[in-house]
């Protein structure tokens, strides 16, 4: 496959799986306006590094991978950026009124969750991938996801009991 066929279809994937992928930086970010940046920055990438794709059947795990990897540099950046604000008001003796966003019960535990089990979680049930799939966009075993998967969803559980 050319690069010309490559773009196109990258072209494809990207409108097809567009939601897909905000809704994956988002459960990472927790920030809309951050995870559409994300998502911007994971197609400026792939159209770049689109020579770098080898095996274009798994054009979808390679972008999602992208968007994961972004994501999660934006929120490392952006929890850097937090606890900097966070000494400075500390030292300065100010208190921030936080207007928490309202979201479902079941949305905030998984949110709450670990950013590891937050991913799988939201793979496995928002975007509904198989645990192959997963494994291969995390770059983890298979076995290791289930475990994750699992984990988390007792977590839920727990903390959803806790809520009632």
């Amino acid at each position: 496959m050319n690069k010309e066929e490559k773009k196109d279809l990258l072209e494809k994937t990207i409108l097809e799986h567009q939601r897909m992928l905000y809704r994956i930086a988002f459960s990472i970010i927790k920030d809309e306006q951050l995870a559409l940046d994300a998502v911007q920055e994971t197609i400026v990438k792939a159209y770049s590094q689109i020579h770098q794709l080898r095996q274009p059947e798994y054009i979808k795990t390679w972008l999602v991978r992208i968007c994961m990897n972004e994501a999660n540099g934006l929120c490392r950046k952006q929890i850097t950026q937090r606890q900097r604000q966070t000494d400075l008001q500390a030292y300065q003796g100010v208190t921030e009124d936080a207007s928490p966003t309202e979201y479902s019960d079941l949305f905030q535990a998984v949110m709450a969750l670990e950013p590891k089990l937050r991913t799988v979680i939201v793979l496995r049930f928002f975007e509904e991938l198989k645990f192959d799939e997963i494994a291969a966009m995390t770059q983890t075993n298979v076995n290791t996801i289930k475990s994750q998967v699992y984990k988390g969803l007792d977590l839920l559980k727990a903390q959803l009991k806790q809520e009632v």
